[in-house]
């Protein structure tokens, strides 16, 4: 149907004639067709059903658990998961915010971190820090660590209408912005320093990390070595 795969995400296709662009990332069975060309769109979804057995849901307002609210009139792009927070707080006893028996064998933590990390991931670089600490202590967490989730659960009900948003509108100089920042050696078990960097486009993250580093830095200047070239990288597949 002449769509090319590219090279640096083996799971988008590409399909561009001069004039027409599509571009088209595939999870599983979900297909999402993305154009300035609606007419474009039409077609192609037409030509894929002549192929698969498929179902078109028209405009893209859920995707993976990420909403999409889209305004034109203003040109601005919001996407947020208000729903998978509070489906997240209704399933691990949080929904109105008050304390569970502090058991740690009885408490859901570890399934808790990981919901909270896909949080992290998709649209909320906010909690990218607080939830890459708690994640250290998967392996063995306490009543302490899961006070401290607690908390951080009661931040994400605060901030369940927080939405990462792009505009079209800006000056050139701000429509890609790279922030980069360490802290030297704040693991005081392992003498290791926390990185961190966030990307954004027209306005809004793009990608984004907080983690603890996998050497022992002896300075500031070598601390920030490590985000700098992460960064380099991820701009780079942008």
């Amino acid at each position: 149907m002449g769509f090319k795969r590219i090279e640096s995400d083996r799971s988008v296709y590409v399909y561009s004639n001069g004039k027409v662009r599509i571009i088209v990332p595939i999870y599983i069975d979900d297909i999402t067709l993305a154009s300035k060309s609606l007419s474009a769109i039409d077609k192609y979804v037409q030509l894929l059903s002549q192929h698969f057995k498929c179902r078109d849901l028209g405009p893209t307002r859920f995707l993976l658990g990420v909403a999409v609210e889209r305004n034109r009139s203003t040109r601005t792009l919001k996407l947020h998961q208000h729903q998978f927070i509070l489906d997240l707080l209704e399933k691990c006893g949080m929904s109105d915010c008050k304390p569970v028996q502090d058991i740690m064998s009885e408490v859901p933590y570890l399934s808790a971190v990981g919901s909270l990390q896909y949080l992290a991931i998709m649209t909320r670089p906010d909690i990218a820090h607080s939830v890459a600490y708690l994640a250290r202590f998967n392996s063995n967490p306490g009543p302490e660590h899961w006070k401290a989730l607690k908390h951080l659960f009661c931040y994400v009900k605060g901030t369940a209408d927080h939405k990462l948003t792009y505009q079209g509108n800006l000056a050139s100089n701000e429509l890609f912005l790279t922030y980069s920042d360490a802290s030297h050696s704040d693991c005081v078990d392992t003498g290791r320093s926390t990185a961190g960097y966030v990307t954004m486009i027209a306005g809004g993250a793009v990608g984004w990390y907080s983690k603890l580093q996998t050497i022992v830095a002896l300075s500031t200047t070598e601390v920030l070595k490590v985000p700098l070239w992460v960064t380099a990288q991820v701009d780079y597949q942008v």
